[in-house]
C-alpha cells in the first residue's frame, strides 16, 4: 500500500499468476466484431475522446472516398501514431470494413524499414488467435506508400478507457489477462 494515497495499490503479477487467478466478471466495455453491421451503437463513434483524436488533420490524411491500391476506399481516419495513420476503409469488392494503416512516408523511404515491414506483416498475417488482430493484407502503392490491412474491431482504446479515471481492479486484471494470452500466442 502506498503511504501517499491509501486507495492506490501496487500489484506485481507474472503470466503464470494471471492464469491461476479465479475467473473475473466480464469487462464493462463492449466491442463489436463487425462494425459495419452495428456501426450506430459502436463506442468508437460516440466517444468524444476518440472522435477528437480523429478530427485533427495531418499531412498523412487521406480524404474519404480515396481509393488505395484499387481495392480499399477510405471512409474516415481513426487515428494517428508515430508509424503512420489508421483509416477505416471498405473493401470495394467484398463490401467489408477493415482498418488500414498507412505507414509514415519518412519510414517508407528507408530500404531497411521496408524490408522489416514486409517480414513483420507476413509474420503477423499468420497469427490466428481471438486476442490478436488479424492482418489480412499488406502492400505498397504505385506511389511507394506502405500499408497494412487488419480486421476492424470497433471499441475504445485502453488510453481512452483510462482517460476519465481509474479502471476497476477486476476489469484491469481481465484486460491484462487477455493481453498476456494474446502475447503468449
Amino acid at each position: 500500500m502506498n503511504k501517499k494515497n491509501e486507495n492506490q495499490h501496487t500489484v506485481e503479477l507474472t503470466a503464470t499468476d494471471i492464469d491461476s487467478l479465479p475467473p473475473l466478471p466480464k469487462p464493462t466495455v463492449r466491442t463489436v466484431q463487425n462494425a459495419a453491421a452495428d456501426e450506430s451503437s459502436s463506442p468508437v463513434h460516440d466517444n468524444p475522446l476518440t472522435r477528437e483524436s480523429r478530427l485533427h488533420s495531418g499531412p498523412e490524411d487521406l480524404a474519404p472516398g480515396t481509393v488505395i491500391d484499387d481495392r480499399y476506399e477510405v471512409q474516415e481516419r481513426l487515428g494517428v501514431g508515430a508509424m503512420g495513420t489508421v483509416f477505416l476503409v471498405k473493401h470495394l469488392r467484398l463490401g467489408k470494413s477493415f482498418a488500414l494503416k498507412m505507414v509514415n512516408p519518412e519510414l517508407a523511404r528507408q530500404k531497411e524499414f521496408v524490408e522489416r515491414f514486409k517480414r513483420e506483416a507476413n509474420a503477423c498475417s499468420r497469427l490466428d488467435h481471438h486476442n490478436c488482430i488479424s492482418v489480412t493484407d499488406f502492400g505498397q502503392t504505385k506511389e511507394g506508400s506502405l500499408y497494412l490491412v487488419m480486421e476492424y474491431v470497433a471499441g475504445i482504446s485502453l488510453a481512452d478507457l483510462t482517460a476519465t479515471g481509474p479502471v476497476p481492479l477486476s476489469d484491469a486484471f481481465e484486460y491484462t489477462r487477455q493481453i498476456l494470452i494474446g502475447l503468449d500466442h
